[in-house]
């Protein structure tokens, strides 16, 4: 008998966003070789790269493969409730420019109501870089907050803000 392959896939975000967001879903602890990713039964990727990023409304499943063996992940059903502009209900608006910048950037967000803010700045391989905010009580309304990047190399980061309501992450890119 041969072995079947072991797997777990986790989303890296909500599965519901506005239009331009993504999920990306990572294939952990897989003693898998090779994988198939399905959106809506039809063949979306194959090969050896051990996540997917999902852009658009649909029903996303992995096949993975150990030799001739596969097994199916269970599906994950991803949404975009909401045009250009919108923001999902409970999700504070997060932006940040200049993006790409070079030794500064503003970040900008809006609450609905007065909150606990926390916002963390990552590198693309998900170290933690810096913490803006921390469990920052913030007033409703915009709040801009002026960030030096001096510190910084060139390359891909995410940042993510944290209230009692919603996580919600986006890309920055440096460019020195």
């Amino acid at each position: 008998m041969r072995p079947s392959p072991t797997f777990t896939v986790t989303p890296n975000g909500p599965l519901n966003f506005c239009q331009g967001g993504n999920v990306t879903f990572n294939v952990t602890n897989s003693n898998a070789t090779f994988y198939i990713w399905y959106k809506n039964n039809n063949l979306a990727y194959w090969g050896t790269r051990n996540y997917y990023t999902a852009s658009s409304a649909g029903v996303y499943k992995l096949r993975a493969y150990l030799g001739m063996c596969s097994t199916y992940s269970n599906s994950f059903n991803v949404t975009v409730p909401c045009r250009e502009g919108e923001v999902l209900a409970g999700e504070p608006m997060f932006m940040a420019y200049p993006n790409p910048f070079s030794n500064n950037t503003t970040f900008a967000f809006e609450l609905a109501q007065a909150s606990e803010v926390s916002i963390r700045l990552f590198d693309a391989t998900g170290k933690l870089i810096d913490v803006i905010l921390e469990k920052s009580m913030v007033s409703e309304g915009e709040t801009r907050i002026d960030y030096a990047t001096t510190h910084l190399s060139n390359g891909i980061y995410m940042a993510e803000i944290i209230t009692p309501e919603a996580t919600k992450r986006i890309k920055l890119v440096s460019t020195k």
